[in-house]
């Protein structure tokens, strides 16, 4: 008699016992049968999606000190590693119709953005400028969230992606009428993979964005193995409710006004290895709410302009 949890294998079949039952393949079943039931039944009581997502962290942060350590005397291909190591992550765990690419935004008023590192816009209704070549052009429209990839934030380095996050806050977005989105703010992520002590850098960034317009703030900093930092338009919409609201209206206006005036700008969470899963979490949440978006090309075209006649 086989023991408890055991995986045995002859000539004509696959047994395997879990908790007294004996499930039975016979040789000649499809492979892919035999090894995802194998998997579900060798882990339906093992399984924890936390540990998961935490080892995932951990992963990231070894590949990217091993990247830091390989490319120390060349900061450019160090950088671009680590923004491929964040690249890979978000197309492996958001749904297809996100498309994870790098390149520029433009909108219709002919404002071109610095080049983003990476950006996550609507795969579905969109296709990028420029296809052939390495980096992209995407309209501003199509656009659901541009990140900053950063080694180590120190001050000006934040500074530098302030600068950033303002210029893609202020283009303007004029959406396809056929397909609006629900939410029509864009995210601005800052995301990385070194930092100064949490209060330092909480006291330097709370300082920094209580300067600046909310809705031109940063939408979330996070550090893998750190913490997560959410502010601006998305915490407003995440802690209060969206304007008008039946949420907004009962108690959010009234949890936003005491911030304000306790000069509350941000929610810091010291989350350890589990900043990359709550990332996630938020990320999947707001994108799934902010519905689908589209540009319009016909507000790209030159006005008053002739293009033919008809004859």
């Amino acid at each position: 008699m086989l023991p408890d949890n055991t995986f045995s294998c002859n000539n004509s079949q696959v047994v395997i016992l879990r908790h007294n039952t004996k499930y039975i393949f016979p040789i000649n079943c499809n492979l892919n049968t035999v090894f995802y039931q194998l998997l579900h039944l060798m882990n339906q009581s093992s399984f924890n999606i936390v540990d998961y997502f935490s080892s995932l962290s951990d992963e990231i942060k070894q590949k990217s000190g091993l990247i830091a350590k390989s490319f120390s005397s060349h900061h450019l291909s160090s950088g671009q590693n680590k923004e491929k190591l964040v690249s890979e992550l978000l197309k492996d765990y958001l749904p297809t119709r996100y498309c994870v690419d790098t390149g520029l935004i433009y909108d219709s008023n002919g404002n071109i953005s610095h080049e983003t590192d990476l950006l996550i816009a609507d795969g579905l209704n969109n296709a990028p400028l420029f296809r052939e070549s390495e980096k992209h052009l995407w309209f501003v429209e199509a656009v659901f969230a541009a990140l900053e990839i950063k080694s180590k934030l120190t001050p000006s380095e934040f500074d530098n992606s302030l600068d950033k996050c303002r210029q893609f806050k202020r283009m303007e977005r004029k959406f396809d009428e056929l397909v609006q989105p629900r939410i029509k703010e864009s995210l601005f992520i800052i995301w990385a993979f070194d930092i100064d002590s949490n209060e330092t850098i909480k006291n330097n960034i709370s300082t920094k964005i209580s300067e600046i317009p909310e809705e031109e703030r940063p939408d979330c900093i996070v550090v893998p193995g750190r913490f997560y930092i959410k502010m601006g338009q998305y915490r407003n919409l995440t802690e209060y409710g969206q304007e008008g609201s039946q949420s907004f209206l009962s108690n959010g206006h009234l949890k936003k006004q005491q911030d304000l005036e306790n000069g509350i700008y941000m929610t810091f969470w010291d989350l350890g290895d589990n900043s990359v899963l709550v990332f996630l979490l938020y990320l999947l949440d707001w994108l799934k709410s902010a519905g689908q978006r589209a540009a319009r090309l016909t507000n790209y075209l030159p006005p008053n302009t002739q293009f033919g006649k008809e004859i």
